[in-house]
């Protein structure tokens, strides 16, 4: 699983919208799509030596809030805003409800890996990515922190569904407890058989877990449009900046 000068990348860039995908119990789930920046885990490999250079720069601008690209953490601010209204007005819509959730992604919607990020210059190396994950030191998105403890002061279910494999479950638990997550309703991870290319049918398949329990998903937030893809949908489905690699 994005800022106002784009021109020097041969890519045309979204507007501020909203999609509106079927969904099971209102007519429509909306998913809110801002602008970004390239995605350079989608374009790295067709870019030329400069403009990679270039986008490696501007992202490193984002993130730091310097340049002419935007702030990476004021795009959290207003989408996690964006996010808890939704999930407040799901509450109402549903009043008297006792089963109600919020679906979170984790990497890059509730915890920040952008250290490891930028360490392996927008690359990746499954050893290293494994390292900084035994480490436990990835913060916080202070936005979606917010949105989880409002669902639980809410009486919300959180289940959190991640790409990431079942044999990395101990170690993604000690993540999301270091970065202030400590209880949940469910932790879904991708079965290591799984290697399908797309994420998308898992986690719209454990999406479909969770509302065969009886729950309506009033919310989902992730950072890739493979978070949000796919049957069931959520009636809200909030897709959170990440210019930094691509989920398909």
């Amino acid at each position: 699983m994005r800022p106002t000068t784009r021109l020097a990348y041969p890519l045309i860039m979204a507007v501020l919208c909203v999609v509106l995908l079927p969904s099971a119990a209102h007519a429509a789930s909306k998913i809110v799509i801002r602008p970004e920046l390239p995605n350079y885990g989608l374009l790295h490999r067709n870019l030329t030596p400069a403009y990679r250079a270039a986008l490696i720069n501007d992202l490193e601008d984002y993130h730091s809030c310097t340049g002419r690209h935007g702030c990476y953490a004021t795009d959290l601010r207003q989408e996690t805003a964006i996010a808890m209204a939704d999930l407040k007005k799901g509450v109402q819509q549903h009043r008297g409800d006792k089963k109600l959730a919020l679906v979170l992604d984790i990497d890059e919607t509730s915890i920040s890996n952008y250290p490891e990020i930028q360490a392996e210059h927008f690359g990746y190396s499954p050893l290293a990515w494994r390292r900084w994950e035994e480490k436990a030191t990835a913060r916080p998105i202070r936005g979606t922190l917010a949105l989880y403890r409002r669902a639980q002061a809410l009486g919300v279910k959180v289940f959190f569904i991640t790409g990431r494999r079942a044999t990395e479950r101990a170690i993604t638990i000690k993540d999301l407890h270091a970065a202030g997550y400590t209880h949940w309703a469910g932790l879904l991870l991708r079965p290591p058989q799984d290697h399908r290319r797309s994420v998308v049918p898992f986690k719209s398949s454990a999406r479909a877990k969770i509302a065969a329990e009886g729950y309506t998903i009033i919310e989902n937030v992730g950072d890739q449009f493979s978070d949000l893809e796919g049957k069931p949908a959520a009636e809200y489905s909030i897709k959170l900046s990440d210019p930094f690699y691509y989920i398909p």
